[in-house]
C-alpha cells in the first residue's frame, strides 16, 4: 500500500510538532521530544497501518541547483480548525517527507520507500472552504538565503583540482551532509579563484559557469544537486557507476522520447533515484513501435543506460489512479562529457 510520513520539527531543539486532536484546545500542535519516533502526519504508527490516514497531495522537484525549478509543496486534507489557526507557527520550521510503498500489494517494493525531501518551511497556511479544510506547506531545501546566508566560501588555488576546492567549500558549509564528487581531474586553473556565496544555488551557478570555461568547448560543466542529506557533484566525465536497474513492473506506462537525447518515464513513487544517477531500463526482445502486436507491448520501448537529469515526486494519497503516486524521471543518453586533458 501507499506510504508517507511527514515530520515537521523545530531546527533549534529537534522537537516534533504533532497535531493535538483534543476537543476545545487552542494549541493546534504539541511538541514531542526529538528521537521519540513521532511524526506530524503518517500512514504507519508504531508499525501499525492507519486506515484513516489523512489525504495528502505533494509536488516535489529535485534538480540541479544551477537550474532551480522552484519550491516543493505539500497539502494535507481533513485537518482540524485548531491546526489551521496555528499554521503560521510552523513558518521557518524544518520539514521532511518520506514516501513510497510498503508491503501489502503483490508488486510493492518497500525497499524503495524512504526520504523524498528535506527542507525549511517558507510558508505554512491553512484554508477552510465549505466542508474542505486543508493545511499547505511550501518549502525549499535549507541551503541558504539572503536573510540567512550559508558560509559558502570558494578558495580555488592555482594548480588545485576543482574537486578538492568544492569538497572544502561544502565541508565547511554543510558539515553533516554526505558528499559524492565525481568530476574530471583536469579542471585546474593557473590563477587563484576566490568567491563568497549566500546560497547553494548561487554557488552551483558559479561552479557551472567557471567549469565550462575551464573545460573548454563542448564541455557541459559541473552540476550540483541535493537530495535529503546528500550532495552530489558530477559532470558525466568519470566512469559511470553501476546503474540502478529499472524493472518493467516499476514503470507506469511506457517511457517517452522528449527530445533527441532525453527520455521521460514514470515510476512508482520511490526515493532511491537521484539526479546524476545512472539507470538501466529493462531489456526487451523487440523494439516496440506503434504497429507492434499487442503482445510485444509488454516490453519497454527504450533500453540501455541513461543518466538522470531531473526528478519530480508527485502524489495524491487517496486518488486510486496509478499515475497519482509516482516519481517522474528525465534522463539522457549516457555520453562521455570530459574536458580535454
Amino acid at each position: 500500500m501507499r506510504y508517507y510520513k511527514i515530520t515537521v520539527s523545530d531546527p533549534a531543539t529537534g522537537e516534533i510538532f504533532v497535531p493535538d486532536y483534543r476537543t476545545h484546545t487552542t494549541t493546534g500542535f504539541v511538541r514531542t521530544p526529538a528521537g521519540s519516533g513521532a511524526a506530524t502526519f503518517t500512514t504507519v504508527l508504531n508499525g501499525v497501518t492507519i486506515p484513516g490516514a489523512l489525504n495528502i497531495e505533494f509536488d516535489i522537484p529535485v534538480y540541479q541547483f544551477a537550474e532551480p525549478a522552484g519550491a516543493a509543496s505539500i497539502r494535507v486534507w481533513g485537518i482540524g480548525l485548531e491546526q489551521i489557526s496555528q499554521a503560521s507557527n510552523l513558518n521557518g520550521m524544518s520539514i521532511e517527507i518520506a514516501g513510497g510503498m510498503v508491503s501489502g500489494l503483490p508488486l510493492a517494493n518497500p525497499a524503495q520507500a524512504g526520504t523524498l525531501a528535506r527542507g525549511k518551511i517558507f510558508q505554512a497556511f491553512g484554508n477552510w472552504q465549505g466542508i474542505n479544510q486543508t493545511l499547505d506547506f511550501v518549502f525549499y531545501a535549507d541551503t541558504g538565503s539572503a536573510d540567512a546566508p550559508q558560509n559558502l566560501v570558494l578558495n580555488w588555488k592555482a594548480g588545485m583540482q576543482l574537486s578538492a576546492a568544492i569538497s572544502n567549500t561544502l565541508q565547511t558549509a554543510f558539515p553533516t551532509y554526505k558528499q559524492s564528487i565525481k568530476i574530471s581531474q583536469n579542471l585546474v586553473l593557473v590563477n587563484d579563484e576566490v568567491g563568497y556565496f549566500q546560497t547553494l544555488a548561487q554557488f552551483s551557478k558559479y561552479i557551472r559557469d567557471i567549469s565550462q570555461r575551464a573545460g573548454g568547448a563542448g564541455y557541459d560543466g559541473v552540476c550540483i544537486s541535493l537530495q535529503g542529506k546528500s550532495i552530489a557533484v558530477y559532470d558525466g566525465s568519470t566512469k559511470p557507476t553501476p546503474p540502478k536497474q529499472i524493472v518493467f513492473t516499476d514503470l507506469i506506462g511506457q517511457p517517452v522520447r522528449k527530445d533527441f537525447a532525453t527520455i521521460g518515464l514514470y515510476c512508482v513513487l520511490r526515493h532511491d533515484i537521484q539526479v546524476g544517477d545512472y539507470i538501466a531500463l529493462p531489456k526487451a526482445q523487440v523494439t516496440t513501435t506503434a504497429q507492434s502486436y499487442p503482445a510485444y507491448r509488454n516490453q519497454s520501448v527504450f533500453q540501455g543506460t541513461f543518466q538522470v537529469g531531473r526528478v519530480r515526486h508527485v502524489g495524491n494519497f487517496r486518488d486510486p489512479d496509478a499515475s497519482s503516486w509516482i516519481t517522474v524521471i528525465d534522463a539522457y543518453s549516457s555520453v562521455p562529457n570530459a574536458p580535454p586533458a
